[in-house]
């Protein structure tokens, strides 16, 4: 809604959170992004209807491995072995399915990340405390985004990613 991006607000149980329970500062981009991610999780988690359903529906690739269950921060490190080995091409299109899986199946709390635009043809998923950046050449990139080490703004028509030089390339 108009406004929201000059007043901060606290979350609790954010859709922006990677890992973490825990409330949220956000301003404005929750409030863009949580109905679109709602609405996109609720069609996902509406196809996901067991595991093996997972291989061969709601994923846009049909070689996506099904990640192993267990602790949002254990899968993420599985799926970040999957994108290091995988074309950088197919990287960004490969995150949003194994993001999508940590985000259904991940157990010991909420794990949840808001995909977004980044600048220069890019995508990035936003949670509470980190964010985590496909470049349109397919390299990755991560770190917490406090102190400026990410910045937010209009991508597109969309709020989004416009720089991440405060991030740490992974590969």
């Amino acid at each position: 809604q108009a406004g929201t991006l000059a007043t901060p607000s606290v979350a609790e149980n954010s859709p922006l959170g990677l890992g973490r329970n825990s409330g949220a500062i956000c301003v404005g981009v929750e409030a863009i992004q949580a109905r679109r991610t709602h609405q996109e999780n609720a069609r996902f988690i509406g196809e996901l209807t067991s595991d093996d359903a997972y291989a061969t529906r709601g994923v846009a690739h049909a070689s996506v491995p099904l990640l192993t269950r267990g602790p949002g921060g254990k899968m993420l490190g599985e799926a970040l072995n999957v994108l290091k080995k995988s074309p950088a091409a197919q990287r960004a299109d490969l995150a949003r399915d194994l993001l999508g899986q940590i985000q259904v199946r991940a157990t010991g709390g909420a794990w949840k990340a808001s995909e977004m635009a980044a600048a220069g043809g890019g995508r990035a998923w936003v949670g509470d405390t980190h964010t985590l950046v496909i470049d349109a050449a397919g390299s990755v990139f991560s770190g917490a985004h406090v102190g400026g080490a990410v910045q937010f703004g209009t991508v597109g028509s969309e709020i989004g990613v416009t720089g991440w030089s405060g991030l740490r390339s992974l590969f």
